[in-house]
């Protein structure tokens, strides 16, 4: 059973919102894997695993370089935001290796700089952001002009404002935890807004303003939270619909603009609907 949304106001006059938590922590669900045999099934799920895997490394990665860049150096001792990030991947199973090989590569080069590129489709009211992170912004911004050029689908124009950036903590539930103590302990360490994972209710996402992202990350660690990841993200603030016929063309072009070297990630307003 859903709750309704409650807005409650705290001594801060910070506004905590509560969207569909459900006062049942945990579920239960019966798995069917595919195939023929114990090793195809166990071959599935080691795929799916590897693939999982590898998507949570290059989210990390790309929050290590992020975290260069923001805090100011490859120097974790002189870079807070980079350690906390550092340790987080460290917990996630990610090879020391990985993490020295991105502090490497980052230390020999030019300082870098961060970016957003604003670009819309021709055809719909659909606006994408692209992050970037790089040495060399006018190169970057001219791999991009190429494969604008090219595509035909999209153009420059100013669109941020259409996004809100925010932070995004996402931790593991406990059993035992309640509607009450969620609630009680997102508005003491300052989160603005906390919700159920829409696709996974064995999570909960708490919102909270960028600038604080880490110091908030810091106080649900203290409090006993599992952290499964923390990013910061544009939210769209008005979704556009794209139907799903035309998906395949779009994550076509996603993937051209993710091989430019500098782009860290493609945010959206697209909401993908089926017989439009």
């Amino acid at each position: 059973m859903f709750l309704n949304t409650i807005i409650l106001n705290s001594t801060k006059n910070r506004n905590i919102q509560i969207n569909n938590l459900t006062k049942t922590l945990f579920h239960t669900g019966t798995t069917n894997y595919a195939g023929h045999s114990k090793w195809q099934n166990i071959r599935h799920i080691k795929a799916l695993m590897d693939t999982q895997r590898s998507d949570l490394f290059t989210k990390l990665s790309r929050q290590i370089r992020l975290a260069i860049v923001e805090g100011g150096g490859t120097d974790p001792k002189m870079n807070s935001q980079l350690t906390n990030i550092i340790e987080h991947a460290l917990s996630k199973n990610m090879p020391k290796a990985t993490v020295n090989k991105i502090l490497m590569n980052y230390h020999v080069k030019a300082p870098m700089k961060q970016g957003v590129i604003e670009l819309k489709m021709i055809k719909r009211n659909i606006f994408i952001l692209l992050t970037v992170v790089t040495d060399n912004l006018s190169r970057t911004k001219g791999e991009v002009n190429y494969i604008v050029k090219k595509s035909k689908l999209v153009t420059f124009d100013m669109c941020k404002h259409m996004f809100r950036e925010k932070g995004l903590i996402t931790t593991k539930l406990i059993e035992g935890q309640t509607f009450a103590k969620v609630l009680k302990d997102a508005i003491e360490v300052g989160a603005e807004e906390v919700d159920l994972v829409a696709d996974n209710e064995d999570y909960i996402q708490f919102q909270t303003n960028p600038l604080y992202l880490d110091s908030v990350k810091k106080s649900l660690d203290s409090k006993g939270y599992l952290i499964d990841h923390y990013e910061k993200v544009f939210s769209p603030l008005i979704s556009a619909q794209l139907p799903a016929s035309d998906k395949e063309e779009y994550e076509a072009l996603k993937k051209k603009f993710l091989s430019v070297d500098g782009i860290e990630e493609v945010h959206d307003n697209i909401e993908i609907i089926e017989n439009i």
